[in-house]
């Protein structure tokens, strides 16, 4: 493309250098753009250009080709990702520009063979290669919307010399296959969520349960710029990040602790409760970080004997004004109270529960 450049252009009309067109005004001597027939020239295969490579004939009586081409390059009657033409073949290499299916029937072919060169010559290997399992590929008939079939793609394209095979299983659509050599739209449309890593998202210093026991479940890598760590003492996952361990008590009355140890975190040289290994509750709290052990609330028990009015007495001793059953006996046995059940005991005071594992991001 070029600008105007004659004498009697308007100078500098979008800019310096950016030179226009301006009317005369022969009262004011002033001259006319004189045209120039290489900026015609230019301007005609520019615009030519553009429709002839969508694959369109020029025709003089048709003032809407140019519309038709950006419609054709972005995609025509689909929306567009790249186009490529159609090839018959089934396996192997589908050839520069092309595009196949496995499978002369769509509904049964399991792979997409892909020119990582588009048939417009644009290399989109790269984008070929974030292809992922979930991810919807659709292929359309440029000049056929009839003719278009979806599929999911089911794992990673494999990369093969020029070209890519795309595993995948059939959706829907109509219109068969089409002839060789038709230009094809390949569009696809990645899962919202392909590119992002949970993990990554989640603040620093806030524990994280995850319920590892289910398969399928996995604990944070520990191979990415970020890193966790597992709230358990001795625990390999730490390895490196931990330091200056401290197991002491036994249960219910377990205190574990550890001094992170990783450079470039900011949480570096803090001393952390490795609350897996404590089997300790989150509980909110004005005070972050108070540590609590289990209790139970302080309280009497009523006693009867005989048939008599109920008498109070606590651990040492009665309520004033009253007479312990046995000051000297205690009450050891809890029994059911013949409608609730047996009452479960243990070590601690605890509610109906179950276990996670807790990991907490440190960078």
């Amino acid at each position: 493309m070029r600008r105007i450049s004659t004498p009697t252009a308007a100078q500098d009309l979008f800019g310096p250098g950016k030179h226009g067109f301006r009317n005369g005004d022969p009262a004011n001597a002033i001259l006319a753009t004189r045209l120039q027939a290489e900026w015609f020239n230019a301007l005609q295969e520019e615009v030519a250009g553009l429709v002839e490579q969508a694959g369109i004939v020029l025709d003089p009586e048709d003032s809407t080709q140019l519309l038709k081409a950006l419609r054709r390059h972005r995609g025509g009657a689909g929306t567009g990702f790249g186009l490529w033409k159609w090839s018959s073949a089934t396996a192997g290499d589908p050839g520069v520009g092309k595009v196949a299916l496995n499978n002369v029937d769509p509904a049964l072919a399991t792979q997409l063979l892909l020119a990582e060169v588009s048939d417009e010559a644009l290399d989109y290997s790269m984008v070929l290669a974030t292809a992922r399992a979930g991810d919807t590929l659709y292929l359309q008939q440029r000049d056929n919307a009839a003719l278009g079939h979806r599929f999911k793609v089911t794992g990673a394209p494999t990369d093969i010399d020029g070209y890519r095979s795309i595993p995948l299983a059939y959706i829907g659509g109509s219109g068969g296959v089409p002839a060789a050599n038709v230009v094809m739209v390949v569009h696809f449309s990645q899962t919202s969520t392909q590119d992002i890593d949970p993990w990554e998202g989640q603040p620093l210093g806030v524990p994280v349960p995850v319920f590892t026991h289910i398969a399928g479940v996995s604990a944070p890598p520990t191979d990415k710029a970020y890193r966790y760590i597992k709230l358990t003492a001795s625990d390999a996952y730490n390895a490196g990040v931990l330091i200056s361990e401290s197991v002491t008590g036994s249960a219910p009355l377990v205190a574990a602790t550890a001094v992170i140890n990783l450079a470039g975190s900011p949480l570096n040289g803090q001393t952390i409760s490795l609350i897996n290994t404590e089997k300790r509750v989150l509980r909110a709290s004005v005070v972050s970080g108070e540590l609590l052990n289990d209790a139970f609330q302080g309280h009497w028990h009523k006693g009867y004997a005989g048939g008599s009015a109920g008498l109070n007495f606590g651990s040492s001793s009665s309520a004033v004004g009253e007479t312990p059953i046995d000051p000297f006996r205690p009450i050891r046995e809890a029994i059911t109270d013949g409608v609730n059940g047996t009452p479960r005991t243990a070590n601690e005071t605890r509610p109906k529960s179950i276990g996670t594992t807790y990991y907490m991001r440190i960078k």
